[in-house]
C-alpha cells in the first residue's frame, strides 16, 4: 500500500498532463500496480508502429514515382523538388518512427515485471522520447497531406479546383484541431484521478507560478533592451 502512495505521489508531482502520466497514474490508482497502463502503453505504441511501418512503406514507393507536370519550366522544377524533398522527409519521419515505436515496445516489455519504482521512475524519465513516437506520426500525416496538395498543380486541371481542393484539406485540418483541441485536451482538464490528488494540484500550481515568472522576467528583459 506504501509503495503504491509512493509511486502514485511521484508521478502526481511531476505535475505531467500527458496520456503517460495518466495512463501510470490509473493503472496505480485502480491495480495497484503499474502493469496494466505499461500493458495499455504497449497496444497503443504497437498500433504506432504499424501505422508508421504503412506510411514509410507507401512514402518510399512515392519516392520513385516520376513527377509529370507542364507549364513554366522554372516554377515546375522548383515544384518537383519541393515534392521530392517533402517526400523524402515523410519517409524518414515514418521510418523514425518505426524505429522509435520498435524501440517503445522492447523498452515496455522488458520493464513490465520489473519493481514498481523501476516502472514508474523510467517511464517518467523516457516520456518524452516515448512521446515522440506520436509527434513523429503526425508530422508524417501533415507532410503527406501538404505533398497530396502540392501534386495538384502538376496535374492538367485548373487553378481553380486546385485552389477549391487546397481550400477543403484546410478547412478539414482546422476541424481537426479544435476537435482536437475540445475532445482531448479541454475536456480532460477535469473528472481525472490524477486532477484530483493534492501532490498534482500542487506541482501545477508550482508550474504557473514559475511559468509567470518567466515570462515576467522576459519582459523585464525586453524593456531594459529598449530602454538601453
Amino acid at each position: 500500500m506504501m509503495l503504491r502512495l509512493r509511486q502514485k505521489k511521484i508521478i502526481a508531482s511531476d505535475g505531467g498532463t500527458e496520456f503517460i502520466n495518466i495512463c501510470l497514474y490509473n493503472s496505480l490508482h485502480l491495480n495497484s500496480s503499474a502493469s496494466a497502463g505499461i500493458s495499455r502503453l504497449n497496444d497503443i505504441y504497437a498500433n504506432l508502429m504499424g501505422l508508421h511501418g504503412f506510411m514509410a512503406g507507401f512514402q518510399y514507393i512515392a519516392l520513385d514515382e516520376e513527377v509529370v507536370s507542364e507549364g513554366d519550366e522554372k516554377n515546375q522544377v522548383t515544384l518537383k523538388n519541393i515534392i521530392f524533398i517533402l517526400r523524402y522527409s515523410g519517409f524518414m519521419i515514418s521510418l523514425l518512427g518505426t524505429i522509435l515505436c520498435l524501440i517503445i515496445q522492447e523498452y515496455l516489455k522488458t520493464i513490465e515485471d520489473e519493481d514498481m519504482l523501476a516502472q514508474v521512475r523510467g517511464i517518467l524519465k523516457y516520456r518524452r522520447l516515448i512521446k515522440l513516437g506520436d509527434i513523429t506520426a503526425i508530422g508524417a500525416v501533415a507532410i503527406l497531406t501538404i505533398t497530396s496538395n502540392l501534386l495538384l498543380y502538376t496535374k492538367d486541371i485548373s487553378t481553380t479546383i486546385c485552389i477549391v481542393f487546397n481550400a477543403i484539406t484546410a478547412f478539414g485540418a482546422l476541424l481537426f484541431l479544435r476537435a482536437f483541441y475540445v475532445v482531448l485536451l479541454r475536456r480532460q482538464t477535469t473528472g481525472r484521478h490524477i486532477y484530483m490528488d493534492p501532490d498534482f494540484q500542487e506541482a501545477q500550481n508550482e508550474l504557473k507560478k514559475k511559468s509567470f515568472f518567466s515570462s515576467f522576467l522576459e519582459n523585464m528583459n525586453i524593456r531594459k533592451s529598449f530602454l538601453y
